[in-house]
């Protein structure tokens, strides 16, 4: 059973590869055979999937995890494709960890549910629809003089929104910041649920918005609260898949939005969040604007804004016991 999954899972992520990078397009043989049919593992080229038994009885999840993080988690070479790599490990005959890394750079949040979805499928012996676009295409229209046009129009949008002097976040603070910048930090996890939950659900269908927008609105206010600024700039990803055709694309299309939000003191609750439900329309319909170029009009956005909002309105396919494969290559 251990070989009939490694059998098939190698042919799962092949199609996977053919499926998103035509090498039948790719004039270079030098470029074709770098790209396919090798997965980059380690240092064998030539071996499209890392694998490793485990004894279960010797073996927990957390091995596992720490296993991948020393095996896996390798620097890319981002100039060297493919910034892929897979594992698989079995712990039994019946229990393997498919173990996946991908470089940012090649796919978002959104690409990770498509390769769960598309494996999955492929796993099952499903047949998966021909892509109407690769990103390749993408990646040429985002040069064309229709994009360029397109981004020319909503450049105005952006130098509008971040006009004048821009505010600069000052939290309050316990200890002095240190000579050199680190990134040690905390996390903070909680739940709403219960009554709380049930009254955020009824203020957004009473200002007929969104959860994210919603939520959005209190961030900010927090923030306003803290530091005592009525005017404070959010980043926030957005996926940045505005065409139906690239909907199923693995590939980066995350873009950032600069959201400069005002909670003014004067406004209720219901105002703020409305001012905010309209600015997140607008920065929605104007999110082609690539960030980098913002920062290069806007030099002090970057600096200016430190601060992200980052909201997950989906979830992620299932992870679901699979039945012995069906698909073979």
């Amino acid at each position: 059973m251990i070989g009939t999954t490694v059998n098939a899972t190698t042919g799962c992520i092949r199609f996977v590869i053919i499926r998103n990078v035509k090498v039948t397009t790719i004039k270079s043989p030098k470029i074709a055979s770098t790209i396919y049919p090798s997965i980059l593992f380690l240092h064998d080229q030539q071996a499209p999937l890392f694998t490793c038994d485990l004894n279960v009885s010797a073996f927990y999840f957390k091995d596992i995890i720490a296993f991948f993080i020393m095996k896996i988690l390798i620097s890319f070479d981002i100039e060297k494709a493919p910034l892929f790599r897979v594992g698989l490990v079995s712990a039994s005959v019946n229990v393997h960890y498919l173990l996946i890394d991908m470089h940012h750079i090649i796919s978002d949040g959104a690409s990770v549910g498509i390769l769960i979805e598309e494996l999955s499928a492929l796993y099952r012996g499903d047949k998966l629809e021909e892509l109407p676009v690769q990103y390749k295409d993408y990646a040429v229209w985002s040069k064309s003089e229709t994009f360029a046009a397109q981004i020319e129009a909503e450049e105005a949008f952006w130098l509008k929104q971040l006009e004048g002097e821009l505010p600069v976040l000052a939290l309050p603070e316990d200890l002095p910041r240190p000579k050199v910048q680190t990134f040690s930090g905390d996390r903070v996890s909680f739940t709403i649920n219960g009554p709380l939950k049930t009254k955020l659900d009824e203020f957004v269908r009473a200002l007929n918005s969104t959860t994210h927008t919603v939520l959005l609105t209190c961030y900010s206010t927090l923030l306003s609260k803290l530091s005592r600024q009525e005017d404070i700039i959010i980043g926030s990803p957005i996926v940045g898949r505005t065409h139906p055709d690239i909907q199923s694309v693995i590939g980066m299309f995350v873009n950032t939005l600069a959201l400069r939000t005002q909670p003014a003191g004067h406004l209720t609750a219901a105002e703020f969040a409305s001012n905010v439900h309209q600015l997140v329309l607008e920065a929605n319909d104007h999110q082609l604007y690539p960030f980098e170029e913002l920062v290069d009009q806007v030099q002090t956005v970057r600096d200016d804004f430190s601060t992200c909002f980052y909201f997950r309105g989906c979830k992620m396919p299932p992870m679901r016991s699979l039945s012995p494969p069906l698909f073979s290559c």
